[in-house]
């Protein structure tokens, strides 16, 4: 088979995990049993499964991209197959380790075995209404006597 056609079918196999991707990370995807980061346990957990498919979706798209990149990098004589074919391995096997490391974080959250920590200027997150939590969350200061 030519050279071509594995860098076309990079880009193929790229732009596909990507245009799948797009409605995991838009959160379209209801629970199912055939397509979205499916374990037991996000399958079960309707809140779970929207926060994790959202964040592997968001994963999914640059590494999709990825894929269609190194497969015009072989089109263009940028790189050898071999190379594409190694890094492909990286570019693919990086963000699934990612996301499942993610996974476990977005349940560890969930079931309150770990603070919410929202992203820096935002307050929301999960419990993030909860007065109680967030004064707790709030450093002490200290009480100053008066002269």
């Amino acid at each position: 088979m030519p050279i071509a056609s594995f860098g076309w079918m990079f880009i193929g196999i790229g732009l596909l995990i990507a245009a799948l991707a797009i409605p995991l990370a838009a959160g379209m995807v209801p629970r199912n049993r055939w397509y979205g980061f499916r374990t037991p346990r996000t399958v079960a957990d309707e809140r779970l499964w929207g926060p994790v498919n959202a964040m592997a979706g968001r994963t999914m798209v640059p590494m999709g991209a990825g894929m269609a990149l190194l497969g015009a990098a072989v089109l263009a004589n940028l790189l050898s197959l071999e190379a594409a074919t190694g890094l492909s391995l990286a570019v693919t096997m990086l963000p699934v380790l990612y996301m499942m490391w993610q996974a476990s974080v977005i349940a560890a959250r969930v079931d309150g075995r770990l603070p919410d920590t929202p992203a820096q200027g935002d307050e929301q997150g999960v419990g993030a209404s909860d007065p109680a939590a967030k004064q707790a969350s709030r450093p002490r200061q200290r009480e100053t006597e008066a002269p």
